[in-house]
């Protein structure tokens, strides 16, 4: 974002200049009045939108608000999938014989592969990344190697 013009009456903003295969520009222009979101592209129509002061701080209001939500939600998802992955390596760490390997991919990723060797067992799609299926294959691995034991 970049204030282009700003004094007593009007601002106004560039929010973003994109090239795909043309120049397409965004600008706001904001008054006592209303605020206005100007599109301007290369080839084509120009476009603008206009939004009264209420109607802008309504749409502001409920832009933070959703931002807020999306934070709170995500943040509540991090922490059900720390203590999903904690669940799954407290297990792994009552019964040695499971092993969790765990990688990042190139785009950062985190995945997991659970084994448990000495039986010589392995799912066959090796690698995943999700913390609910983390979990229950650590159990099903468990489960598997408490089965082992019983039948020897």
């Amino acid at each position: 974002m970049e204030i282009l013009k700003d004094d007593n009456y009007s601002r106004i903003v560039a929010l973003d200049r994109i090239v795909i295969g043309e120049m397409v520009e965004l600008y706001a222009r904001f008054n006592a009045e209303k605020a206005q979101f100007i599109r301007l592209v290369e080839y084509g129509k120009n476009r603008h939108f206009d939004l009264s002061s209420a109607q802008a701080d309504a749409f502001c209001e409920a832009w933070l608000a959703y931002r807020a939500d999306q934070k709170a939600k995500s943040e509540k998802e991090a922490a059900r999938n720390a203590e999903l992955i904690a669940k799954a390596y407290h297990i792994a760490q009552e019964c040695p014989a499971i092993k969790i390997q765990d990688d990042r991919t190139n785009n950062g990723t985190l995945m997991w592969s659970v084994s448990v060797p000495e039986l010589g067992f392995w799912w066959a799609d090796d690698w995943f990344d999700s913390p609910e299926i983390l979990l229950k294959r650590v159990k099903d691995a468990r489960d598997i190697w408490e089965h082992a034991r019983l039948a020897e």
